[in-house]
C-alpha cells in the first residue's frame, strides 16, 4: 500500500477560512400537510375547554369531558396549540398528564383561570408552533450529506462490502463487516463507537469519518463535539495508511473554527485567563491534530474542509 502524504493544517486552514453557511438539507421548509386537521382538533379542544367551564369545573360532573380533552391533547392532531404549550408553563409534560390524569385536570382549572380562550385558530400560529418545534434527525442528514459531496466529487457509492473493495476510490455508510475487513482490532474509543461513512482510496489507504451537525453549545452538543475531539487520538496502526476524519459543520462550527494564525502556532494563547469551554475544546483540537506522528492521519474539517480534502485523496 503506497504512502498517502497530506497535510492536516491545510484542511484546517480551509475550514477556518471558509465559514458554514445555512443548508438547506437540515431544513424543515414544507408546510405541513395536517394543518387543517391540526385546526380542527384545535376548535374541539377550545369547545371542551369552554364546556368544562361554564359546568364549574366540576370534575365528576364533567369527568366524560375532562378525557375527552386529554386525549385530544395527546393526539398527533392536538399537540399544537395554547393549551398544549401551557402544560409546560405548569412545570409538565405530554408525558406527565399521558400518565397521571389528575394532573391534567389540574392543568386545565389553571388553564381556565389564568388564560384566555381565543376564538380563532389562524393557519399561520400552528405553523409557526410546528417550526419552533421542528426536530430531525440531524446525525442522518450530516452522513448523508458527506456520501452526497463524495459522490459529487467521484467517488462511488457502495451498496455492499463486495463493492466497496471493488470500486478504486468507494464510499459507504459504516458497517461492522467493511470496518472489521479492513482491520478487525481497529478501536474507535472505550465505548466502541461505530463511525458514519468509510471511504476506500484506491490503494492508498482507507479513510474513517464522524459527522456533527451541531448549531449551538450546551450539554448534549458539547458531549459530540467532545467524541470528535476524542477521535483524533484514535490509536492507528502502523501496518496500514488508516485516516480519520472528524467532520463538523452547523453555524456552531463558525464559532468554535475561530481561530486565528498565532492560535495555531501556539495554542496556549488560546486559553490565557478566565477558562473558557469552547477555548479549551479549540486548544485539544489543535494540540491533537499536530502531533508529529499523527499529521497527516487525523483531520478536522467543515464543509469547504472536508470538499477540498476528499478532492485532494481522489488525486493521489
Amino acid at each position: 500500500m503506497e504512502k498517502m502524504e497530506l497535510c492536516n493544517l491545510e484542511y484546517f486552514r480551509i475550514s477556518i477560512e471558509n465559514e458554514e453557511k445555512l443548508d438547506t438539507r437540515y431544513m424543515s421548509l414544507e408546510k405541513h400537510n395536517q394543518v387543517d386537521a391540526m385546526i380542527k382538533t384545535t376548535k374541539k379542544i377550545k369547545d371542551l375547554l369552554v364546556k368544562i367551564n361554564e359546568s364549574g369545573r366540576d370534575k365528576k360532573a364533567a369527568y366524560e369531558d375532562y378525557e375527552k380533552l386529554r386525549q385530544l391533547v395527546l393526539s398527533d392532531k392536538g399537540n399544537k396549540n395554547e393549551f398544549n404549550s401551557f402544560i409546560n408553563a405548569c412545570d409538565s409534560t405530554v408525558s406527565t398528564i399521558k400518565e397521571h390524569p389528575e394532573t391534567f385536570y389540574d392543568i386545565v382549572d389553571l388553564y381556565l383561570e389564568y388564560r384566555d380562550i381565543a376564538e380563532e385558530t389562524p393557519r399561520v400560529w400552528i405553523q409557526a408552533m410546528i417550526d419552533k418545534g421542528s426536530q430531525r434527525s440531524l446525525g442522518k442528514i450530516g452522513e448523508r450529506k458527506v456520501v452526497e459531496i463524495a459522490q459529487e466529487l467521484g467517488f462511488q457509492l457502495a451498496e455492499t462490502t463486495k463493492e466497496f473493495f471493488q470500486n478504486k476510490y468507494s464510499v459507504a455508510y459504516y458497517t461492522d463487516d467493511i470496518k472489521n475487513s479492513i482491520d478487525e482490532k481497529l478501536d474507535f474509543g472505550s465505548q466502541d463507537k461505530k463511525l458514519d461513512v468509510i471511504f476506500n482510496l484506491k490503494n492508498k489507504g482507507y479513510a474513517f469519518l464522524e459527522a456533527k451537525h451541531i448549531k449551538s453549545a450546551g450539554g448534549a452538543q458539547d458531549k459530540q463535539i467532545n467524541e470528535l475531539i476524542g477521535l483524533l487520538d484514535v490509536d492507528l496502526p502502523k501496518d496500514k495508511n488508516i485516516f480519520i476524519i472528524s467532520f463538523m459543520d452547523g453555524v456552531y462550527s463558525n464559532r468554535l473554527l475561530n481561530i486565528t494564525e498565532a492560535n495555531i502556532k501556539n495554542p496556549d494563547t488560546l486559553c490565557q485567563g478566565k477558562k473558557i469551554k469552547i477555548k479549551t475544546q479549540q486548544k485539544e483540537i489543535i494540540e491533537k491534530l499536530f502531533k508529529k506522528e499523527r499529521i497527516g492521519k487525523v483531520f478536522w474539517v467543515n464543509t469547504s474542509g472536508l470538499i477540498a480534502l476528499l478532492g485532494k485523496m481522489l488525486t493521489l
